[in-house]
């Protein structure tokens, strides 16, 4: 089973879950700084949590974070041992 360190941080894996974003997108929406967000992700990335995907159009490239399906099991592991503590 998938560490998660502390809530923020599992709640930072259900965020990507949630919706395929860019890094400074999930940083910004889960509180977090771009530093450790992108350390989070790169760190899941190494794991096969997540994985990112390019996307490359004439002007720049775009990282979307996605959830791996080693990832998709672990977020509902967590959510469902969330369920049982009482945890919404």
């Amino acid at each position: 089973m998938l560490e998660i360190i502390n809530q923020k941080n599992m709640n930072f894996l259900f965020l990507i879950g949630n919706k395929p974003r860019n890094i400074s997108e999930l940083a910004k929406r889960g509180d977090l700084t771009l530093s450790v967000a992108s350390t989070l992700i790169s760190r899941w990335a190494r794991m096969k949590v997540v994985k990112k995907r390019i996307f490359r159009s004439t002007w720049r490239v775009k990282f979307l974070i996605t959830l791996t399906e080693y990832g998709s099991e672990q977020v509902a592991e967590l959510k469902k041992i969330m369920e049982t503590k009482g945890t919404p």
